[in-house]
């Protein structure tokens, strides 16, 4: 029972860090700056970039819902 709480906590934190790296790359574009962990993408397409953001946000978002729900 320990060990599965745990994993649960570990996924949930792995979804609001992926939530967190597209929120933080979307505003910090906004203004002009890039993350050097997301600049490959920046690189390759404005519009890409933006598309993984975003991505990361709402993929973020489902593995937070889907490790709480049983």
């Amino acid at each position: 029972m320990a060990k599965q709480f745990v994993a649960r906590e570990l996924i949930t934190l792995g979804g609001f860090i992926l939530f967190m790296l597209g929120f933080i790359g979307i505003v910090l574009s906004m203004v002009g700056l890039e993350l050097t962990f997301l600049k490959w993408a920046a690189s390759l397409s404005g519009l890409f970039a933006f598309t993984f953001k975003i991505l990361c946000m709402f993929g973020g978002i489902a593995i937070m819902y889907i490790s709480r729900t049983k």
